[in-house]
């Protein structure tokens, strides 16, 4: 599929903690190299219980906007980040695709092109990522209020 031959140096950026097992491996190819995801298990820890509902005193709603990410029951709002659709990056993205499609198909100028497209769209990818996750670490947070 991918690596036909070829030959990927390895760094172990985390060791796999003592107990643990490998339950899945993700092998990913981005603009700037290989990357490769591992899903891990441990058995020591105890599957998620959920409260009756007799035992819940607050319950908090969430609605999903367009001007703001998240509007909660309680007043509370997480601001949408609009990176995309920022007038900067989307100048940029604009500017380097032109670039990409004035250079000859098959060159190497080209190619370094279409990398540094492939970066900023990454760049992109994972600020949308990090917006996700805090915003999942702010719901969580509410929960355990």
């Amino acid at each position: 599929m991918g690596c036909l031959g070829r030959r990927l140096r390895f760094y172990n950026s985390r060791s796999i903690p003592n107990g643990f097992i490998i339950k899945a491996a993700a092998i990913r190819k981005r603009q700037d190299g290989w990357y490769v995801s591992i899903r891990i298990e441990d058995k020591t820890v105890p599957d998620y219980a959920a409260k009756p509902l007799t035992e819940v005193n607050k319950v908090i709603g969430c609605d999903l906007g367009i001007t703001k990410l998240v509007h909660l029951s309680d007043n509370h709002q997480i601001e949408n980040p609009k990176f995309l659709t920022n007038k900067k990056t989307k100048r940029v993205l604009k500017i380097r695709q032109r670039r990409v499609n004035k250079k000859l198909k098959g060159s190497r100028n080209r190619k370094k092109s279409v990398k540094k497209v492939g970066l900023l769209h990454k760049k992109i990818s994972i600020f949308l990522a990090l917006m996700y996750v805090s915003t999942k670490s702010a719901g969580t947070i509410l929960e355990k209020e």
